[in-house]
């Protein structure tokens, strides 16, 4: 094998015969070849694997390479076979050949194959859902009990509220089987199943699996429920695979699975009708093992040259279960291979590629690449902490006034449907995007895309959305369902490879600039390696309409957003406090965490935060952008001992940072209720001792005494109960949920219904507060909320549940574990486990005691 960067690498004969072509490298469709591209048409003795750097030119280099085949070295045009995995790939090869080159998806060439199969239709995966609802009708009470059952324990609250909210058993039933996304787990399921090569006889083999790693706890799963849950999914599958097989036999349907395995077959039987010399395979970096063999076995069958031409650095289709070794290691399956890097691009400026570069090469699994670009674009890369969907719609205003393309990218559909809805570009009607208002139509050339829907095109404008840190953020942190585990080995740190190859993608699609939009505080860590390593442009949400690029932005209207300070009785304090606030923010937005360290310290001894909760939260945030645990601990515990005041949401705040420092230093999470005990003791007494506040989170404006809000929820609070409302919907956990849904439940203007006695009550149970559970329901019947037929047997299975709770000692049985000195910290979590599986430890006693042991080793 050897690798081509440079003509003065290739042998005398080869340079030679580039010499003698020069006229068509030269004018080839109107553009002249460079020195890389030269070489891949002109190694055509070999298999080849050709290494297309983003915006490189490949396509065209495809095709070069083809007509150089045909029109130098008399290849028939039947003799050159093009495959490619997607029809729009198919369709602008066809479109651009000049000679009549069969070209295929690989699928459909697959079934072109097989004779007994062609008055068949192929089955693509859509409809899916359509084909489970199907199989719902014929399937047994035992087999809708399992299903109900699983999807039970697969909710999240609160679509289990909402189950609970249903009257009807049919509409209960609906909302499991759409809410749980079963029939979605079960395509992925069947998808993996088949395309490892499975049958239905191999379901036993899936079920010992699963039994071992339970047995041997592989992965850590350490409770009955994981595998009982694991063990049920596998056996709803079995039901369901068999009739989708059987639905696919009585309507005349093939997978792509039951195609491609067919189509292997026949070739090694039968050969095939046609010998051609060469085939072409476009996007080789998305290929999967089963299209890797069919590939393999067409070759071998034809004894055919192999072009691949791909970029490993744009290899996003995991999930599909392709496979990024089958291209990095293509010169291991063929060793007749040569390779060739292509790297100039025509697309991106050099400053973009420069970034772009640093950041995929952070990746082990990628090889070495030297883009270059004729062009030069300063600070290509702009980096916006506004997540206001409104600031994002301004900005693509203006850059789409000029006829520039511009695309809307997310990680997520979830991204692209909800920026749509709260800018009202499209009306919703019946849960479908009817019609385009008249505000998008004044906005031409920009497209909304997912990141994987974006790959392979290009726009003058990349705008980037909701880049933040977060399990479902970017880079999505979820492992998948465990049943991915029981068919193929699955590694984490290959998934995070993928997550920054997609974000690769997604910039590399610019071919002017790209605009990131995040959250302050909360944005990805893509977002802090970029901004460490690279001269980047910083915009605030204060800022950013006075950014150079957006002059044309038409100004926001804040009058319902400023306060008189002459309505305060220490309006000076307030305009003081406001500035200082606005300072130190300024400091860790630049990242000057040292400085902002120094300057937080001296705030907490500072006359106007004396007795202010402020200084010490944005200290714990210094820290806690540093990675410094340890002071984040000292700092969480200093401000509970200090006496100063803070709201429960607050106490909650400080309690998650102390946990998450706990969890990484390996420090005890015990000493944190000492503190707390102090802070109840002292600092909820001196409620009235706290200087008096700043709106909101206010800023001063310039150029006159008022305050403008600034609302991490939103621009426009309209009052306090919208924002109350809008923090308990957004309230991560259910303390903080309680926390703001108790101040909802006070206020006069709130509406006490069925659905708010539910909610209230799940949270008191939730939170173990079980006197309070039997309290709710209880005025629930004494009240004139609505009561249906199922409501009253709800709330009597609470107030029964709450009772029972109260009724057990689980602490004094625990407590007698945790006098046993004799037994080691191992068999304590076990006995722990046991008491939690029993019912007498609840989640929360369960979960405490765990971490007290992992986090004391002694």
């Amino acid at each position: 094998m050897k690798e081509y960067y440079q003509i003065e690498n290739l042998p005398i004969e080869l340079k030679n015969e580039l010499k003698d072509n020069a006229s068509f490298f030269d004018n080839f469709e109107g553009k002249s070849l460079d020195e890389q591209q030269r070489i891949a048409c002109i190694l055509n003795d070999c298999d080849l694997e050709i290494i297309a750097g983003a915006g490189t030119g490949k396509t065209h280099t495809l095709l070069a390479k083809a007509e150089y085949l045909i029109e130098k070295k008399n290849i028939s045009p039947d003799d050159i076979l093009f495959l490619s995995f997607s029809k729009s790939c198919v369709e602008e090869l066809i479109e651009k050949l000049n000679y009549d080159v069969p070209t295929s998806t690989i699928h459909s060439f697959g079934l072109s194959l097989i004779n007994e199969y062609r008055d068949k239709e192929v089955y693509d995966g859509r409809g899916f859902k359509k084909i489970f609802e199907k199989y719902l009708k014929t399937a047994s009470d035992k087999q809708i009990d399992d299903i109900t059952t699983y999807c039970e324990n697969n909710l999240n609250s609160h679509d289990m509220i909402k189950l609970i909210e249903l009257d009807r058993e049919i509409e209960k039933f609906n909302h499991l089987i759409s809410k749980s996304n079963i029939s979605s787990r079960i395509k992925s399921f069947i998808d993996l199943f088949k395309g490892k090569g499975y049958v239905a006889s191999d379901f036993k083999k899936i079920k010992s699996k699963c039994k071992h790693d339970f047995e041997t706890n592989n992965g850590g799963y350490y409770t009955n429920k994981n595998y009982l849950n694991n063990m049920a999914f596998i056996q709803i599958v079995k039901s369901v695979f068999r009739f989708y097989e059987g639905y696919l036999f009585r309507n005349h349907l093939i997978d792509f699975n039951d195609m491609i395995n067919k189509a292997i077959e026949l070739i090694e039987k039968e050969g095939i009708f046609n010998n051609f010399k060469y085939i072409f395979v476009d996007e080789y970096q998305d290929i999967s093992y089963k299209n890797f063999q069919f590939i393999k076995t067409l070759k071998q069958a034809c004894n055919a040259h192999l072009v691949v031409v791909g970029d490993d650095w744009q290899s996003i289709y995991g999930f599909r279960d392709s496979d990024i070794t089958l291209f990095n290691d293509f010169c291991d399956y063929f060793p007749n291979a040569n390779r060739v890097f292509i790297e100039k691009t025509y697309r991106n400026p050099q400053e973009l590629i420069d970034i772009a570069g640093n950041f995929i090469m952070k990746n082990e699994s990628q090889f070495k690449k030297s883009l270059k670009s004729d062009k030069s674009i300063e600070k290509p890369v702009k980096i916006i902490f506004d997540s206001d969907s409104d600031s994002i719609y301004n900005l693509i205003y203006n850059l789409s006034k000029d006829n520039e393309k511009v695309f809307i990218l997310g990680r997520y559909n979830g991204d692209i449907d909800k920026f749509i809805f709260d800018t009202d570009l499209v009306k919703k009607s019946k849960g479908s995007y009817k019609q385009i208002t008249n505000d998008y139509e004044s906005i031409k050339n920009v497209e909304y895309r997912t990141i994987h829907k974006a790959k392979g095109l290009e726009a003058d404008y990349v705008v980037l959305i909701n880049v933040f840190n977060r399990d479902w953020g970017f880079p999505n942190k979820f492992y998948p369902p465990y049943f991915v585990n029981l068919i193929q080995d699955w590694d984490y740190d290959k998934k995070l490879e993928e997550e920054r190859r997609l974000f690769y993608v997604a910039i590399t699609r610019a071919k002017k600039g790209v605009y990131i939009f995040t959250e302050d505080y909360n944005q990805s860590e893509y977002i802090d390696e970029l901004i460490d390593e690279n001269n980047l442009e910083l915009i605030y949400s204060d800022d950013f309409n006075r950014f150079k690029e957006f002059d044309s932005v038409e100004e926001e209207d804040v009058k319902a957003n400023l306060i008189d300070l002459s309505d305060f009785d220490n309006s000076k304090g307030i305009e003081i406090k406001a500035n200082q606030k606005d300072f130190g923010n300024k400091l860790l937005k630049s990242r000057k965490y040292d400085e902002a360290e120094d300057f937080y310290k001296k705030l907490i001894t500072n006359m106007y935060f004396l007795n202010d909760y402020y200084p010490y939260r944005k200290l714990v945030e210094v820290y806690y952008k540093k990675r410094d645990n340890l002071n984040v601990i000292n700092t969480v515990e200093e401000f509970f001992k200090s006496g100063r005041f803070c709201n429960e949401s607050q106490v909650l705040w400080f309690e998650s940072k102390y946990k998450k420092a706990c969890k990484y230093s390996g420090h005890s999470f015990s000493n944190f209720d000492v503190c707390l005990d102090y802070f109840n003791e002292h600092g909820r007494k001196n409620k009235d001792k706290q200087n008096e506040p700043v709106p909101i989170a206010a800023r001063i404006q310039s150029g006159g005494r008022k305050v403008k809000i600034i609302s991490q929820e939103a621009h426009n609070i309209k009052s306090e109960y919208h924002e109350l409302s809008l923090k308990y919907k957004s309230a991560r956990s259910s303390k903080k949920a309680l926390y703001f849904f108790e101040q909802l439940w006070d206020r006069k203007e709130f509406t006490k219904n069925l659905t708010a006695y539910k909610r209230l009550c799940s949270l008191y149970y939730d939170t173990q507060q079980y006197e309070k559970v039997i309290e709710v329901a209880k005025e629930y019947f004494n009240s004139d909320a609505r009561k249906t037929k199922s409501s009253p047997a709800w709330f009597n299975k609470k107030i029964a549940e709450a009772s029972k709770k109260l009724d057990k000692s689980p602490v004094n049985e625990s407590s007698d574990y945790i006098k046993t000195t004799n037994l080691s910290n191992d068999e304590l979590l076990f006995k722990y486990a046991d008491l939690y599986e029993k019912g007498l430890l609840t989640k929360y006693e369960f979960d405490r005691k765990k971490k007290e042991l992992l986090f004391n080793d002694d």
